[in-house]
Parts: C-alpha cells; sequence; structure tokens
C-alpha cells in the first residue's frame, strides 16, 4: 500500500491549506512538511497538491520562498550537479561556490527574501 505523501485540509469556506511530507528534522526527530494556502476550490487545491507532489518528484527545489542563497546553491549541488558531474567537477564547483557565493551572501545577511536582485547589486 502507497503511503499518503500529500493533505489538503479544509480552513474556510473556500481556503484549503495544502501541504506536502518533506521528511524529519534531523536534530528533533519531528515531522516537516512545506504547505501554501489556496483560496479557491477543491479542484484547484488538487491542482496545486499534483503540482507540489510533481515537483518534488522530479528532484525540483520546492522550498525556494524560504531559503538564502547559499542553501539553494547547496540543494543544487545535491540534487542536480552531483548525478552529472565527475568528482573533480563536483570540488570545484563547491570550491567556488564557497569562495565567491557563500562570502557574498554572508556580506548581504545571506537572504534575498526581501530584497530584490538588481544588477547593480552583483559585481560581475
Amino acid at each position: 500500500m502507497v503511503r499518503k505523501t500529500g493533505q489538503m485540509i479544509r480552513r474556510g469556506p473556500s481556503t484549503w491549506l495544502v501541504r506536502i511530507y518533506v521528511g524529519r528534522d534531523p536534530e528533533t526527530r519531528r515531522r516537516r512538511y512545506i504547505g501554501k494556502f489556496i483560496h479557491g476550490g477543491l479542484r484547484s487545491a488538487q491542482a496545486h497538491l499534483n503540482r507540489m507532489l510533481a515537483e518534488r518528484d522530479l528532484g525540483r527545489n520546492i522550498r525556494s520562498s524560504r531559503q538564502t542563497v547559499g542553501q539553494y546553491f547547496d540543494h543544487w549541488l545535491d540534487i542536480s550537479a552531483r548525478p552529472r558531474l565527475r568528482a573533480k567537477s563536483l570540488r570545484d564547483y563547491s570550491t567556488l561556490l564557497a569562495r565567491y557565493v557563500h562570502v557574498w551572501a554572508q556580506d548581504l545577511s545571506g537572504s534575498f527574501r526581501r530584497q530584490k536582485f538588481r544588477r547593480s547589486t552583483a559585481s560581475c
């Protein structure tokens, strides 16, 4: 029997909480979910749940709105780069990210959630 990995919880007359299970927290061992409130009918909530599950199954990043730049690139290295690259290329990518991206992101407090990324911000 296949376990259910997504939930739709009714929160109001036309509001649904759609969430998917993403594993356990390694420190507290509590379950972790990613959720989003959907305003609309049951079909729109089901469609959103299906999209979230498809993104997760493809290995794409579904936590993008709550991540720092460094966390995003670390996730990218694990999910996308590691299966495709040789060991030396992966090591070089990791070194370059640690040397330039992580240091640059720390200077900007590590998060772009409340800032807009502009070309003038980056020194390219």
